[in-house]
Parts: C-alpha cells; sequence; structure tokens
C-alpha cells in the first residue's frame, strides 16, 4: 500500500460552512487503470486508510481482496493524515458529515480519473460512508459488500456517542489538544459495545479467591491506553459527531426512497451477536435495497466480529460474487 495525499483547495460543507486547503489522505494498491479489480474500501471509526494493517485477514494471504487493486481514503476527522482537529483548529474543528467525508473521496476518485469500480466494500461506519458514495458516484460499480453496518445511525448509538463525549468534556485537558484521559474512559464505554457479556464472561474469567486486579477491567484499562497511544481526543469526540449525521434518506424522500435508487448488487452482512449495530439493522438495509442479500455471521465476538471472523467472511464473499 502507497499512502498519498490529495489537497482540496477549498471543500463546502453539507452544513453550508467551507473549509480550505483541506488535504485528504489515502492508501493505493496498483495502478488501479481496470488492468485488476478495484476495491473501494471504506475504513471504520478508528482504523486508518491501510486496510492491510487491520483487515489482513481479508487484503493479505488467502483473503478475498488479497490480490486486487484497494484504494481506502482517510475519513475527514480522522488524525491519520486527513482534515481534522489536528489540522483545523482543534475542538472547534466544524461540523463535519458522512456526505462530507464522501464528498472528499468523491474528489481523490476523479483525480485518479476512476470510472469503474468493481466493489465497495464498507464495514461498521464505512458503510454509512459506501452507501453514500453509492449513491453520489456518477461511474459505474458492480457490486457492494457492507457489513455491520445500516442506513442510518440509531437513536441508540446517538445515545452511546453522546456517553462518550460527556466523558471526554470531563477530561479539562481536551481544550488545550490533550484529552488522553478522557479518551481512555470513552474506549471504555466503546468496547463493552464492541463485543459481548458472553465474550467478556468467556475470555477473562478470575479466580474465586480474587478480591481484586481483575481481568476484565485491567482488558478494558489495556485497550483504552491502546487507543490513547495511536489516536487523539479532539478527533474522537468530531468523529463521534461524523457518525450522528448518518441517515441515507435526508434530503432524499426518506429511508426506502433514497435505498431504493441503489441499484448495486448488495450483499449486506451482520454478525448474529452484534449489539452496536444490530442484525434487525441489516435486515432493514437488505429489506430496502432493490437487489440486496443477506447473510448472517454466527459470531460470539460482537461487533468486532468483522475483524474476527474471516473464514466465514471471506466466505460469504466468495458466494456472493458466483451467485
Amino acid at each position: 500500500m502507497i499512502g498519498k495525499t490529495l489537497h482540496i483547495k477549498e471543500l463546502k460543507l453539507e452544513s453550508g460552512a467551507a473549509m480550505s486547503d483541506v488535504p485528504v489522505h489515502y492508501h493505493q494498491r496498483g495502478a488501479c487503470d481496470g488492468s485488476k479489480p478495484i476495491v473501494w474500501t471504506f475504513h471504520a471509526l478508528t482504523a486508518n486508510s491501510n486496510p492491510e494493517e487491520w483487515w489482513a485477514g481479508l487484503f493479505s494471504g488467502d483473503g478475498m481482496y488479497a490480490h486486487w487493486d484497494v484504494i481506502c481514503v482517510n475519513m475527514l476527522g480522522s488524525p491519520y493524515g486527513s482534515c481534522s482537529p489536528l489540522t483545523h483548529g482543534g475542538m472547534s474543528f466544524p461540523l463535519v458529515t458522512i456526505r462530507d467525508t464522501v464528498k472528499a473521496q468523491l474528489a481523490v476518485a476523479s483525480a485518479l480519473n476512476i470510472e469503474h469500480i468493481d466493489t465497495l466494500l464498507g464495514c461498521s461506519c464505512g458503510g454509512y460512508q459506501a452507501l453514500e458514495f453509492a449513491h453520489a458516484f456518477t461511474g459505474s460499480i458492480d457490486h457492494m459488500v457492507l457489513l455491520a453496518t445500516g442506513a442510518r445511525e440509531m437513536p441508540w448509538n446517538k445515545a452511546i456517542h453522546e456517553a462518550m463525549r460527556l466523558t471526554l468534556k470531563t477530561d479539562p485537558t481536551l481544550e488545550q489538544g490533550d484529552g488522553s484521559q478522557g479518551l481512555q474512559a470513552a474506549r471504555a464505554i466503546g468496547m463493552l459495545h464492541y463485543r459481548t457479556a458472553e465474550q467478556f464472561n468467556d475470555a477473562q474469567p478470575d479466580d474465586s479467591e480474587s478480591l481484586k486486579d481483575f481481568k476484565a477491567p485491567s482488558y478494558i484499562r489495556y485497550h483504552g491506553q491502546k487507543l490513547v497511544d495511536r489516536f487523539n481526543a479532539a478527533c474522537y469526540y468530531k468523529l463521534t459527531e461524523q457518525l450522528d449525521t448518518h441517515h441515507i434518506g435526508r434530503g432524499r424522500g426518506g429511508l426506502q426512497s433514497a435505498l431504493g435508487q441503489i441499484t448495486v448488487p448488495t450483499l449486506v452482512i451482520g454478525i448474529s451477536s452484534d449489539v452496536l449495530i444490530p442484525v434487525t439493522v441489516q435486515e432493514e438495509l437488505a429489506t430496502n435495497l432493490p437487489n440486496a442479500t443477506l447473510k448472517v455471521v454466527d459470531s460470539a465476538y460482537g461487533h468486532d466480529g468483522f475483524l474476527i471472523e474471516y473464514p466465514q467472511i471471506n466466505a460469504a464473499i466468495a458466494a456472493f460474487y458466483h451467485e
């Protein structure tokens, strides 16, 4: 994967505001000139634009897309190279919507002269981007694969995000560019929804004689610190606001009308134990997309199953291409 950056002189946002000198970072593998199929990949909340690093089970080895050309664009608001609170004003960074992020991604497609894409691939909030991209792209798309995602951000998810933002704001260093303690705590809230009670109980058992130093709290603190070491609190705050804006039907006559306009053959994959974006949300997608197939992956890992259940996911995608 080769990292590159497109600079947009001015980007007008859905809110009516505008940003100047906007970097849009992306990774590219292969020539992306049509000699090989292109999978345009949309990353999840805290991932970067190199899916070989965080989705290796699909993009390397025996993975479905190990030999495909790849484009993946870093979301606006993310700390991994695109325009964000790190480049434009910290916590005064403006409200950016999923559609704004996709507008920047479309600029990358235009700059690369990409007019045909074999597959749009999006996981979690990457699926939000894939849907918006499919709606806006003027070129041709052969397939779309959506994992653990939905057509709108549900009230449940917005409530989780507000809990995270309230936690972030309790850290007095957030406005000064740090916010690491708040970020660690916000990540802890996330971890409780990315996995399941069953998985925690099976993976983090304690000795019956223990009075302290329990495994599950240690696990939560560890993952919170891991995010602090690689992410940014203001970016996390602003990205959750961006996710809350997602509704494919806004300004398009509602959800059913908007999804009805996306005729790309689509595989919708849900995770059986996902409590963050439950299978009922994928059912809504598959019911209202005109040409969609729903596959539910059996997993005890909750929302994180899309990062773990590679054999089932690769098999489901391979079968989809041969339908």
